[in-house]
């Protein structure tokens, strides 16, 4: 049950952190003045602190897909991390995709 509690309580810390990285980010971006740039750069900077990877398929525990990625690198080969890299790549071109997107419908919401 310890095991348990110390999993939820990792998450929720790595969560407040996250936050905050995020409210960064989103202040050093204001400073770009291309929307369109400012826009993907904080999309691809919320995949890469949100989207979590499974650790071990047989567990039912997960960790943010960086770090699993970081790991695996160093601690087992390139190739292993390539495999989870696919996911985390493929999220974040849907998140840069759909910020675009958003981007363009807004500025067409304007114009008219």
């Amino acid at each position: 049950m310890e095991v348990a509690n110390d999993y939820w309580f990792a998450w929720c810390l790595y969560a407040v952190s996250a936050f905050f990285l995020m409210l960064a980010c989103w202040r050093l971006t204001a400073l770009i003045e291309k929307a369109d740039l400012r826009s993907v750069l904080r999309a691809m900077s919320f995949t890469l602190l949100v989207l979590p990877a499974q650790v071990d398929p047989e567990l039912s525990y997960w960790a943010p897909a960086v770090t699993t990625i970081l790991i695996e690198a160093v601690t087992i080969n390139l190739e292993a991390a390539t495999t989870r890299l696919w996911p985390l790549l493929t999220a974040m071109l849907f998140a840069v995709l759909l910020s675009l997107l958003w981007r363009y419908l807004l500025a067409k919401k304007t114009a008219k």
